[in-house]
């Protein structure tokens, strides 16, 4: 297959130190099985603010096409010069691409709706199938980002994105989506039932295999500097300390459970909601039970892991996500899962016996939940394993894009039996 890419939020498979995600992960893996892949991308990456290259290039890696498209960048997640950025890259695209071979199929993930509908207008252009994968809810998650009383107001000066989904998502091939609630958003855009070619693209996980020798010294770091009772509960978690996830609910639960015993909550991480988490610690006088370890590499979130009890996914009462990647990272560690994410993360952790969801923004369920850990820690062992033996059976990356490779080509070149 040739296949062409249309993402630039991503990390860049040329910076150093970077974990890759979805479709850096995904393109390499393509690559591998000898397809000839192409992924656009911006050459100013998301995450760092960061510039990789001062003019259109491509670069090959390992099979892997690059091709970077200098864009103008931006400082801030939410500004007009994020806008005009994906505008760019967008306008861009269209021109460049018009110089290159025809692909066979074109994978549109979105954000952005400007990439995607990119993508829409060459592939009607030329007569090319694509598919758009469902990642965030957008546009609604911009909407969403108003106060409540001016959302209408929102979703009217959002009208185009609305307008360019409808069009993308009804002309599209196939809707992929990170869960099948996911999928169901774009095939509302669509105005259509679910077929064979919606692929559920869950984000899933890499388990990578690190020295035994280095991830004990690190532990055994841990525990030296930080834990102050090794009867301690221990929790963790680590993402980007931002707008999705409420720990001052666990704070307060934390608080609560003081005195019945100890618990610890090691946080890897660092954003926009650091300072007033760090605030609302000292206001707790909980700085024993919490401790901030800041920006965490690999190695460490391994190590920290194997030292934890739990792992927590706590987002906010309005969060729209379905299956997010945290829980899926925790299984990989082998750890029980203390989420409060409703809908298909709760029906897999209730399911499979490997986690509780608490209700978010209460505090008393969610303490009711810690006591159980507590009271139940061979219980929770048991969950771990069986998170694990999930994610190996049925969401490691490697399964995961071994069947959209598969739905992919069948979209392709669709098989006889289907029509018959």
């Amino acid at each position: 297959m040739k296949i062409w890419i249309l993402e630039i939020g991503e990390p860049l498979p040329i910076e150093k130190n970077v974990r890759l995600h979805r479709y850096g992960q995904f393109s390499q893996y393509l690559a591998k099985l000898g397809h000839e892949v192409t992924w656009w991308a911006s050459s100013f990456s998301h995450a760092p603010k960061k510039h990789f290259s001062e003019k259109h290039e491509k670069k090959y890696l390992d099979g892997l096409c690059l091709y970077l498209i200098k864009g103008p960048g931006y400082k801030k997640n939410v500004s007009y010069a994020r806008i005009k950025h994906t505008k760019h890259f967008s306008d861009t695209f269209l021109k460049l691409s018009k110089k290159e071979d025809l692909p066979d199929i074109i994978i549109a993930p979105i954000p952005t709706v400007d990439s995607a509908n990119a993508a829409f207008i060459y592939a009607q252009e030329n007569n090319i199938k694509y598919v758009v994968d469902i990642r965030d809810l957008w546009p609604d998650e911009l909407v969403n980002l108003a106060p409540v009383p001016l959302r209408p107001f929102a979703k009217f000066l959002f009208k185009n994105s609305y307008r360019k989904m409808r069009e993308i998502c009804s002309k599209a091939s196939g809707i992929m989506g990170v869960s099948n609630s996911y999928i169901s958003y774009g095939l509302g855009f669509a105005g259509r039932e679910r077929r064979s070619e919606d692929i559920f693209f869950p984000l899933g996980y890499t388990t990578v295999k690190n020295s035994v020798e280095s991830i004990s010294s690190i532990k055994q770091g841990f525990v030296n500097k930080y834990v102050s009772d090794k009867r301690s509960l221990k929790l963790c978690f680590f993402g980007t300390l931002g707008n999705y996830f409420d720990l001052f609910t666990v704070f307060k639960a934390i608080h609560q459970l003081k005195d019945e015993f100890p618990i610890q909550l090691f946080i890897g991480g660092t954003g926009s909601s650091l300072k007033r988490f760090e605030a609302q610690v000292g206001k707790l006088g909980i700085e024993d039970s919490v401790v901030f370890l800041g920006w965490i590499n690999s190695l460490q979130i391994q190590a920290l892991m194997e030292l934890s009890d739990v792992g927590l996914a706590p987002y906010k009462v309005d969060a729209q996500m379905s299956l997010p990647n945290k829980p899926f990272e925790y299984m990989a560690g082998g750890l029980p899962i203390l989420s409060s994410i409703q809908g298909e993360l709760k029906a897999i952790l209730d399911d499979q016996k490997c986690g509780h969801t608490y209700v978010a923004n209460s505090v008393e369920d969610l303490v009711e939940s810690l006591r159980w850990f507590q009271k139940c820690p061979d219980e929770a062992i048991e969950m771990g394993r069986r998170g694990r033996d999930l994610l190996e059976n049925s969401f490691s990356n490697e399964k995961v894009f071994e069947n959209v490779e598969k739905q992919l080509s069948n979209i392709i070149d669709p098989s006889p039996s289907e029509y018959a």
